[in-house]
């Protein structure tokens, strides 16, 4: 469980999930290959996604804050990483509505096409 690695002191653990969970998504999501990408690969993928700018910038940010915990030695207290977690949940909801959006775009046209279907 995540909190119990935070509890447990192990704040590099814990980035390091939150990271992995996030470009996990990203892969099965979008086929962006995320695990050994850097975070500015991410971002640049990320646009071709459709992500607005906002959902972009935040996914910087996340991944930023997550290196800086991972390679810099950077110890967050509890607010940053509750905003880190929030930024995450928001990402995810963000890209599964987009998702679910983009299908219900596509079943409406298919139904559209065809003839003599109301």
């Amino acid at each position: 469980c995540a909190s119990k690695t935070w509890e447990e002191g192990k704040v590099k653990e814990f980035y390091s999930r939150l990271s992995e969970i996030f470009r996990n998504y990203l892969d099965a999501q979008f086929a962006i290959k995320a695990e050994l990408m850097t975070t500015n690969d991410i971002t640049r993928d990320l646009r071709g996604t459709g992500a607005d700018i906002k959902t972009v910038i935040k996914t910087r940010e996340l991944l930023e804050n997550a290196d800086l915990v991972k390679f810099a030695k950077f110890k967050p207290g509890e607010k940053e990483r509750d905003a880190s977690v929030g930024a995450l949940k928001d990402l995810l909801v963000f890209f599964t509505r987009q998702d679910g959006n983009k299908r219900v775009l596509e079943a409406a046209a298919k139904a559209a096409e065809r003839p003599g279907k109301t």
